[in-house]
């Protein structure tokens, strides 16, 4: 499951884990340590899909 989120409202706080492989079609995010696929993005940064798994709600 997925959720759409502009490109602008994607932030991490902490990106040592990530990795971006650039796709023909688009970017997609995972963690270089576990492969979790985290979120995938257009190239032209315009739309971007997040997995619902990976948000973490801070109060």
């Amino acid at each position: 499951m997925t959720i759409d989120a502009s490109q602008n409202s994607l932030v991490f706080t902490d990106k040592k884990n990530l990795l971006i492989y650039p796709s023909l079609a688009c970017g997609r995010g995972f963690c270089n340590q576990s492969g979790t696929t985290l979120f995938w993005r257009s190239r032209d940064f315009s739309y971007c899909a997040i997995k619902v798994v990976i948000l973490n709600e801070q109060l």
